[in-house]
């Protein structure tokens, strides 16, 4: 028994040396990482006149240690102990180029820095009637893709393109440019936005602009993603995601309904209304059964809602309108026959719907096969009141009413190879077409978007090949009574 008790005994015991001589070798392995801190990259992600704002990637110490930020103008420190990766610089002077240097630091000593050069805007001259405006923003950088533009109440405009940029903190060369333009063309600031933040690749791309509170405030939709900003400066004031309700979906098109309404509408036929104060969802509807997008929301004065409805199922051979009623509820489906004597009917691309004080409603699209116009009138009940017998060449993109209640389309005639010119036709209310107006004095160009002035004129964003001194790239254009040049 004795010796049983000793053998025990020494089993524990040898077993207890080996277990402390493992822990000594883990003990002895340990190497604890590099005192370090991970790359820091600045950008100018915004400008005006007499700021520049400057944004950084969040800094991150391998010890888990606090990183804070400095920011010094030409050499001079403005601000230290930052906790949020952007800045605004204030009180600059106009068309002057700065140097800026953020510094991310740690209270061990560890830091890294990085330099950026940044440039304010040129002065104004309001007293100088400016008619021809070229918009570039950095070396080698263009303006490119689809266009969102809404006009001010004080004749400027707010303007959304694709800026196509070498540098920027993720690698990826496509970023969001919001910008701000008085009557003239003449920017007043802008402000560069991420397609990441958005959820949103930058071939989907669809801008749709508004504004509220007598255009104090700015809201605009991209991908599935509302984001409100500041009209005086650019300022970002709340972003809402709804990628939980529209998931992989865009929103094509909206329509502010009043200063507690705006009603949006997919690729996916889905509908949703929110409310302009704090971007919430007020109520959705799905497809409802239906396989298409919509487009060109309208509403008349019972707050129906129409939108222009393509028809995945029929490859847009027909030309349709949904009707809902005031919470999205579908109505009904109109449908016109776009077909015209001597051309090919293999589909078309409606574009634009428009709805008067009457709820008389008019429709304008394209022949798909052939740039051919398309247009309609019709009621609120779908009863048709005109459409376009003969073929006309412009390419309607878009159309709105000026200020004496006419209808200007707006679009593309193509001529041969890469010959291209914007245009408009006006129309009166019974669909006569009025006047034309195609641009052919000008190098060829894509008409991006326009918009009407009371006195007759007209201001045109237009893109250009940069094949011509006086017009190259994005410009602004304006025009004299009637749409002359």
């Amino acid at each position: 028994m004795l010796l049983l008790l000793r053998t025990t005994l020494c089993c524990i015991l040898l077993a207890i040396i080996c277990s402390c001589k493992k822990q000594e070798g883990l003990i002895d392995n340990y190497t604890d990482p590099p005192d370090q801190i991970t790359t820091l990259k600045t950008i100018v992600s915004a400008a005006g006149r007499e700021f520049i704002e400057v944004q950084w990637n969040k800094v991150e110490h391998s010890h888990f240690e606090e990183v804070s930020y400095a920011v010094y103008l030409e050499g001079e420190k403005i601000v230290d102990k930052l906790s949020s990766t952007k800045y605004s610089l204030i009180n600059l002077e106009p068309g002057k180029k700065y140097n800026i240097k953020v510094i991310a630091s740690t209270d061990n000593g560890k830091q890294v820095e990085q330099s950026v050069e940044g440039s304010t805007l040129p002065a104004l001259n309001e007293s100088e009637k400016v008619y021809l405006q070229q918009y570039s923003f950095h070396d080698f950088s263009l303006l490119l893709g689809p266009t969102g533009l809404i006009k001010l109440e004080d004749g400027g405009h707010l303007v959304v393109r694709e800026l196509a940029h070498p540098t920027d903190f993720t690698h990826v060369h496509y970023k969001m440019i919001v910008f701000r333009v008085n009557k003239y063309g003449q920017m007043l600031w802008y402000r560069l936005l991420s397609f990441q933040a958005f959820n949103l690749p930058v071939d989907s791309a669809v801008f749709q602009l508004t504004t509220i509170k007598g255009d104090q405030e700015g809201i605009l939709f991209a991908g599935n993603n509302a984001l409100k900003f500041a009209v005086s400066n650019g300022e970002v004031l709340l972003k809402k995601s709804y990628d939980d309700l529209l998931p992989e979906q865009i929103i094509l098109s909206i329509n502010k309904v009043s200063s507690q309404e705006i009603i949006a509408a997919t690729n996916d036929a889905n509908l949703i209304s929110v409310s302009p104060e704090d971007l919430r969802l007020i109520w959705h509807k799905n497809s409802q059964g239906q396989s298409g997008t919509l487009e060109s929301i309208q509403v008349d004065s019972k707050k129906n809602i129409y939108s222009i409805f393509a028809d995945r199922n029929e490859q847009h051979t027909s030309i349709k309108v949904n009707k809902y009623d005031s919470k999205g509820k579908f109505l009904n489906t109109f449908q016109f026959d776009g077909r015209l004597e001597g051309e090919y009917n293999w589909g078309f691309l409606m574009t634009a719907l428009l709805v008067d004080p009457q709820d008389d409603l008019y429709l304008f699209g394209y022949n798909a096969s052939y740039s051919y116009t398309r247009y309609f009138k019709f009621k609120a009940d779908g009863a048709l009141i005109k459409k376009n017998e003969q073929s006309e060449n412009l390419l309607i993109k878009g159309a709105h009413f000026n200020a004496k209640g006419e209808i200007v389309a707006n679009g593309q005639v193509d001529g041969s190879g890469r010959n291209t010119w914007g245009g408009i036709y006006v129309f009166d209310k019974d669909m006569n077409i009025k006047t034309k107006q195609i641009w052919t004095s000008l190098p060829p160009h894509g008409l991006s978007g326009i918009t009407s002035n009371a006195d007759g004129t007209y201001n045109l964003f237009a893109s250009f090949l940069p094949v011509n001194s006086q017009y190259d790239g994005f410009m602004f254009i304006k025009t004299a009574l009637d749409g002359k040049i």
